[in-house]
Formats: structure tokens, C-alpha cells, sequence
């Protein structure tokens, strides 16, 4: 009886803050979304992933026949930048106390408000039933996202 020794997976990932990269070289991958239970994403195959949406996301890498899964990593790049939101979302006051307004446009009625903390846990989440919505956040100081249908706005709270 041979006893066969296999190496270990390399399961760090490297996170530029817009991509992930699998460390394991030579091995197939096949990128999972944390936030909807580890499910994998379609297409998402390569060693490199950009996430097109904020979140937490993990790779399953399977060299030779071992299968091992990497920790979950918080991309919160995603659609940051004033410009990326074309008009279709605003958010105001900005820093706000708490209280704030979110206008959307019709073709984002009925989706959700998710808020996340800068590790990317979601701390909060309310339904978009109108164009224009009044929240009253019952959240500590600090840095926010807001999420809405992909699209992510940076919020600040100082009470």
C-alpha cells in the first residue's frame, strides 16, 4: 500500500480593494458570494475576480483532488464614486445626523436599502417604496454604504 502525500492548498487571497486574486497557482477556482450563502457565481472561473457588486466574497480553489475553501473578503469599491451613480440615487444630508433623505429613480421602487458597516456586515436594511424615502438611522458614528440595487454611496454619521 503507497501512502500519497498531497501539498496544501494556498488558500490566502489578495485584495487590491476593486479585485480579489486567488494565491493558489495552477488549480481551478470558482468565486462564491458570502452574502447569499457561499453560492458561486456564474462564470467567475479565473484566478482574479472583480466583483461588480459590494460584498464578501470567497474562492473554492481544487487542485489535483483536494477542494479547500478561502476566507471571506469585503469588497466596498463597487459604484463609489459620485459619477457612478448616473443620477439615479441621491442621498442627503451627507454627513447626516441620523436622519436622511434617499431619492431613486422610478426604475428602483420596490428594491431594498441595504446599509453596511466598513467591514461590510449589513447593520441595516429598508424597503424603497417611494421615490423620495426618510430613514432615521439608529447607528454609531462612523462610515457607512448604502446599497441599492448595486449601486453604493459612501455615508458619513456624526451625531
Amino acid at each position: 500500500m503507497k501512502l500519497e502525500v498531497l501539498e496544501s492548498i494556498d488558500v490566502a487571497l489578495t485584495n487590491d480593494g476593486q479585485s480579489l486574486s486567488a494565491n493558489q497557482n495552477n488549480a481551478s477556482y470558482q468565486w462564491l458570494n458570502c452574502n447569499e450563502g457561499n453560492t458561486a457565481i456564474v462564470g467567475a472561473t479565473s484566478q482574479v475576480y472583480t466583483p461588480t457588486t459590494n460584498g464578501q466574497y470567497a474562492v473554492q480553489i481544487t487542485a489535483g483532488s483536494c477542494i479547500e475553501v478561502s476566507n471571506c473578503e469585503t469588497i466596498l469599491t463597487v459604484g463609489t464614486g459620485e459619477s457612478d451613480n448616473y443620477g439615479v440615487v441621491k442621498i442627503y444630508p451627507n454627513p447626516s445626523n441620523g436622519e436622511m433623505t434617499i431619492e431613486v429613480t422610478e426604475m428602483l421602487l420596490n428594491t431594498k436599502v441595504k446599509i453596511l458597516n466598513v467591514l461590510g456586515k449589513q447593520v441595516a436594511s429598508y424597503d424603497l417604496t417611494q421615490t423620495s424615502t426618510y430613514l432615521q438611522l439608529d447607528l454609531e458614528n462612523g462610515i457607512y454604504f448604502v446599497l441599492i440595487d448595486g449601486i453604493s454611496s459612501k455615508i458619513i454619521l456624526e451625531k
